[in-house]
């Protein structure tokens, strides 16, 4: 629950702090201008996504822990079939794709709920959502290693990526598609 907490808690800051950084990110990364509004559309719907990729992390690192690496598994699908209805039939372009992981993931999240709370190994009662300072310092002091750690490669894609939009949209492209 604390895990749950904190999730929510930090991904509510970070999505208001990405959002609002979403141009001037693009413009660091010198992406394109034919391909600018495509580009900003595309992150933005993502960046609004963080609190739900969070929560379905969390939540699918609870159920995996069960030993169920089926039912999570759905988001992928899921993210395929909304792709192709979203991208070409809705004629929503980029834009589709992210909202097709995002609905994805939130629907994912809902089933993951779901089977938590039907299953007998966890039952949670009114008194666990109380937030325990001992064991947030302990999430805190594992997460944050591997927060940075996740950073640094993130980090590096960004670079790459920047690179590679000096190079025009054509190449983005074809990074892109392969």
């Amino acid at each position: 629950v604390n895990a749950i907490l904190l999730a929510v808690t930090f991904s509510l800051v970070i999505t208001a702090v990405v959002c609002a950084l979403c141009s001037p990110l693009l413009g660091w990364m010198n992406t394109p201008s034919d391909i600018v509004d495509d580009a900003y559309a595309y992150i933005f719907v993502i960046f609004l996504g963080i609190p739900v990729v969070f929560i379905y992390n969390v939540l699918f690192s609870i159920i995996r822990s069960l030993g169920d690496s089926r039912t999570p598994v759905i988001c992928s699908l899921l993210n395929v079939v909304l792709d192709l209805l979203f991208i070409v039939p809705f004629g929503m372009g980029v834009e589709g794709a992210a909202w097709a992981t995002v609905i994805s993931q939130a629907v994912s999240s809902l089933l993951c709920v779901r089977y938590i709370r039907h299953c007998d190994l966890i039952v949670l009662t009114r008194r666990d959502w109380k937030l325990d300072k001992t064991c947030v310092k302990r999430l805190i002091g594992m997460g944050v290693p591997t927060g940075l750690q996740y950073s640094i490669t993130a980090i590096g894609s960004i670079v790459l990526q920047a690179s590679v939009n000096l190079l025009g949209s054509s190449y983005v492209a074809s990074v892109a598609a392969g």
